[in-house]
């Protein structure tokens, strides 16, 4: 290749590169990996495809994995021939990376006092890291050192405090309690000179390692060098000089397998399953957990915890809007069309999910895996109901017609663009099934999750629904954040469903009429609760119009006379008004079909 030819090529990819990152092409040091600036998992797709498109040849997935400065980058387009040597089998190299080097073992050396008040935190500056700071800081009395890296000309501990202001979750007193550690984990020693890896080691008891790639689209190999090798450099840090607990957040997306059991409990190892995982997310997930296990297996105290979908918190119900719930939403509101998929929903508020890895990390006895999961998920098919009650005109459309026309419209500013490989691969050996297709129900596999909702409860901390209210709020905050469009009378409240207001004086007089007795009173009523798991119209008539309607249940205290107080349980049904029931029974049975509504 001649000199100028050469020169041409770096010229191009430090254009490319600063398109993606949204900064100059002079601030882009030849030599310093692209991850520094700011390029998360999108961006890492998008370049790659600009690459591939200028170059006209087909890249590894891998490619900004193992070649992340402009530097080696441009090295390799010039010295690799296009055809290229078979890569490593994914299984191969999966089982390969699921074996914990023997030289990182816990170490014997007791903490001193003060490491016990100092914990580590990776992923501060995302989603569930920022809540997960939160919650460390609000639930415990911890000093949080969280690793973090400079990216987009703000140092790690602006990033952290911007994405925390970004949610709502920002206080001011956070600030004297967190120590920001500029690092970067799929480096030895964590990025960190050796004198500051020393004081860490020192100091910290327990690491909450949340930092991870989350991509639908990209493959193990490229998810490798951050979820499998990062998760390998922290337990070594977690064995080093004195033994720190280490608390692994998964996914409960390791859990599908569609040569997986019928029933995951928690225990279960999926490891030996993932021949049937196509999601390069959840494989590295799951080579992940072994890493860990194989730890605990050696001494070390682990924790692991596989979250469901994560949504916006419940008070200020901010969502990410860079999710894949998030884009599905906002392509189905743009084309006025929803895929029909036999889906469901599974989302739990990313408070919760913050709060109970904190509770369960530090219960008296830790260590584990938990499953955090909606103790009631909606059906998919129902949620495209509620969005057309809100005012949204969605109407369901056979799967295979839906890929088309995304297809057919995945133009740049499409919210599913770079989404759509997910949508449209088809693993072989699974009957030409798309991804989706094999998510449905009865497809995959259970999730069971008794061991963690029996712990959760009995620390009154249970699974909260996704329910009518939570998606009103969350629609509301994207409206009013310019991610959908308004609507023109948006309906429904953001309490959800509306209690009726019964007291001690109601029952008393219906305890007496129903026992014709006069001498009866109720001297204390508890709600126990509201709802029906089976009645969708009942919730949705008492959300969009703001009327109590259902079944509620009570535990009354009720004395006769002289008598000694009784407890008597009772379920109260609640009745709305029939064009009520009517309205949304017509919006049922019009996402059946236009003629039957």
């Amino acid at each position: 290749m001649t000199e100028s030819v050469a020169q041409d090529l770096n010229a191009t990819l430090a254009t490319l590169a600063s398109e993606c990152l949204n900064i100059s092409a002079s601030d882009l040091s030849p030599q310093v990996p692209l991850s520094r600036y700011g390029l998360d998992s999108l961006a890492t797709l998008q370049l790659t495809a600009a690459i591939e498109q200028v170059l006209g040849r087909r890249l590894p997935d891998s490619l900004l994995i193992d070649y992340p400065d402009l530097k080696s980058l441009e090295r390799y387009l010039t010295t690799i021939p296009a055809a290229e040597v078979a890569p490593i089998r994914c299984a191969d190299q999966m089982q390969r990376d699921s074996l914990l080097p023997r030289e990182i073992h816990p170490a014997t050396e007791p903490l001193e006092h003060r490491a016990k008040e100092n914990v580590l935190l990776t992923g501060a500056t995302g989603f569930l890291g920022g809540h997960l700071l939160r919650s460390l800081l609000a639930k415990s009395r911890y000093r949080v050192i969280c690793l973090a890296r400079s990216a987009d000309g703000r140092s790690g501990r602006e990033r952290i405090e911007r994405t925390m202001r970004n949610y709502g979750i920002w206080q001011s007193g956070f600030s004297s309690r967190i120590n920001v550690v500029q690092g970067d984990l799929t480096c030895p020693r964590l990025g960190l000179c050796e004198q500051q890896y020393e004081a860490l080691c020192h100091h910290v008891c327990a690491v909450y390692h949340s930092a991870a790639a989350v991509n639908w689209v990209c493959s193990y190999q490229a998810l490798r060098n951050v979820n499998v090798i990062g998760t390998r450099e922290l337990i070594r840090f977690a064995c080093a000089r004195r033994p720190k607990a280490f608390h692994f957040v998964s996914t409960i997306s390791v859990c599908y397998s569609s040569s997986g059991p019928r029933e995951v409990y928690e225990d279960d190892d999926m490891f030996s399953y993932r021949q049937g995982n196509y999601l390069g997310y959840a494989q590295s997930k799951c080579v992940g957990e072994v890493l860990v296990r194989q730890a605990h297996e050696r001494g070390l105290p682990v924790s692991i915890f596989r979250p469901s979908l994560i949504t916006g918190a419940r008070d200020s119900a901010i969502p990410n809007s860079n999710d894949l719930l998030s884009r599905l939403i906002r392509a189905m509101v743009r084309m006025g069309e929803a895929p029909d998929l036999d889906w469901r929903l599974d989302c739990c508020p990313v408070d919760y999910v913050a709060d109970a890895i904190v509770a369960l990390a530090n219960r008296r006895a830790p260590g584990g895996t938990f499953h955090l999961v909606s103790p009631r998920p909606r059906h998919w098919r129902e949620f495209v109901l509620w969005m057309n009650l809100f005012g949204y005109r969605v109407r369901l459309r056979p799967y295979r017609q839906w890929l088309q026309r995304v297809e057919r419209e995945a133009t740049a500013d499409h919210p599913l663009r770079e989404l759509l490989p997910f949508f449209a691969r088809k693993p072989a050996g699974e009957g030409g099934l798309t991804l989706p297709e094999l998510y449905e129900e009865p497809r995959r596999s259970q999730v069971r999750s008794d061991n963690t909702r029996r712990i959760l409860q009995a620390w009154s901390l249970p699974g909260p629904e996704l329910d009518a209210g939570l998606l009103h709020r969350y629609f509301l905050d994207y409206i009013d954040r310019g991610f959908l469009p308004p609507v023109r009378h948006p309906q429904g409240n953001g309490n959800g469903y509306v209690n009726p207001v019964l007291d001690a004086t109601f029952f008393s007089r219906i305890m007496r009429r129903f026992r014709g007795e006069a001498a009866i009173d109720v001297t204390e009523v508890g709600r126990l609760y509201g709802g029906s798991d089976q009645s969708i119209i009942s919730e949705l008539t008492s959300w969009r119009h703001g009327s109590a309607a259902g079944l509620d249940r009570y535990r009354l205290t009720v004395v006769r006379g002289s008598e000694q107080p009784e407890t008597v349980s009772v379920v109260v049904k609640t009745k709305a008004k029939d064009v009520h029931v009517i309205d949304v029974a017509e919006r049922i049975a019009s996402q059946c079909s236009p003629a039957l509504g």
